[in-house]
């Protein structure tokens, strides 16, 4: 249950079922105090915040194009499950499984009416560098899923983060919920909160 490890209430729910805590924590970030990204950035490690800054400004300098685009289309989506079929070629995963990922995610754009929803690609002349789905919802901003080409455009993750951040930020939005696991580096940049799974 996404936020009950900070419920006061936990011991008396051990009543009713069992609680665990959940492997993965959640990862956010509260933005609500920051009017730029620089503001952010400053109050990250100095390491973690030279690096995210000099991926952006590198890939910006090479030229990438981001486009954000508030559409229902599903042509985005398609292009990015394609990017990560190519990405995880070779490793075995459960064909019904992403089948009903990938139609999940298609209904998630057709039925885009109580949330904001868009696309942010990234392009160098005639390659996709990256496409992320964003949905916003109320004062939160959640970077859906996406698709990296981590191959030919290094450090397009942290180029992602800093321009989700950035217009998270130029929004006016409080939060944002990436909606996964850590995968090694979101604690750079990210806050984490630990979750606990209810069972009765």
């Amino acid at each position: 249950l996404n936020s009950l490890a900070s419920f006061e209430g936990v011991d008396k729910l051990t009543k009713f079922g069992e609680v665990t805590a959940d492997p993965d924590d959640r990862n956010i970030k509260d933005i609500s105090k920051f009017s730029s990204i620089d503001q952010l950035l400053a109050t990250f490690k100095k390491k973690s915040r030279y690096n995210i800054k000099y991926d952006h400004r590198r890939l910006m300098s090479m030229g990438v194009k981001v486009e954000m685009t508030e559409t229902k289309d599903l042509k985005n989506f398609e292009e990015l499950m394609e990017m990560n079929k190519r990405r995880f070629d070779g490793i075995d995963r459960d064909v019904s499984y992403v089948e009903k990922f990938q139609e999940a995610f298609r209904l998630i754009v057709k039925n885009a009416n109580q949330y904001a929803f868009k696309y942010i690609k990234v392009s160098s002349k005639d390659k996709t560098a990256s496409i992320d789905m964003v949905i916003t919802y109320k004062d939160i901003y959640y970077p859906f899923t996406g698709s990296n080409d981590v191959s030919n455009f290094n450090g397009i993750g942290n180029f992602m983060t800093y321009i989700e951040f950035e217009d998270a930020i130029n929004k006016g939005l409080k939060l944002v919920d990436i909606l996964q696991e850590d995968h090694g580096w979101k604690h750079r940049y990210f806050d984490k909160i630990p979750l606990l799974v209810f069972e009765k």
